[in-house]
């Protein structure tokens, strides 16, 4: 009987505790291939998120250069626009004083012509007398 009861307890343990075993040890290696499955894409993720950290901060660097040579080109241009203001300006005042000048000139031209015609006359009144006399006279031979 003993025999009996050994080979009991061996179908016992090899059917009932030794398949509980054989069936948590084949969940836990179902489970294990799901983790590695996981793992692995986690792993191809994570390199892809590398990737595209590598792109954006190359991105990032390249405008980064780009937006500072925009600042220089800004700067270079406020300062030729506002040089050329101040020079507009000079032009300007410039411009208006030479008109000034020649305006004041074409005055004094004319003033001048005026007072020296006068001037002539009066200092030259015996001449210029005696010349429109020396007209008329002639004027009178010529119309009789």
């Amino acid at each position: 009987m003993e025999l009996e009861e050994v080979k009991k307890k061996i179908k016992h343990l090899e059917y009932d505790e030794i398949k509980n075993i054989k069936d948590e040890i084949g969940n836990i290696k179902v489970n294990l291939a799901e983790n590695n499955l996981l793992t692995k894409q986690c792993v191809d993720s994570n390199e892809k998120l590398n990737d595209t950290m590598n792109s954006v901060k190359d991105t990032m660097l390249v405008m980064s250069e780009s937006m500072r040579q925009s600042n220089k080109v800004s700067e270079e241009l406020a300062l030729s626009v506002k040089s050329l203001g101040i020079k507009v300006d000079t032009m300007d005042d410039k411009f208006g004083n030479k008109f000034q000048e020649v305006d004041n000139k074409i005055n004094g031209v004319n003033d001048k012509s005026k007072i020296d015609i006068l001037e002539w006359i009066k200092q030259n009144w015996f001449g210029v007398v005696m010349s429109i006399g020396a007209i008329a006279y002639i004027a009178t031979q010529v119309i009789k």
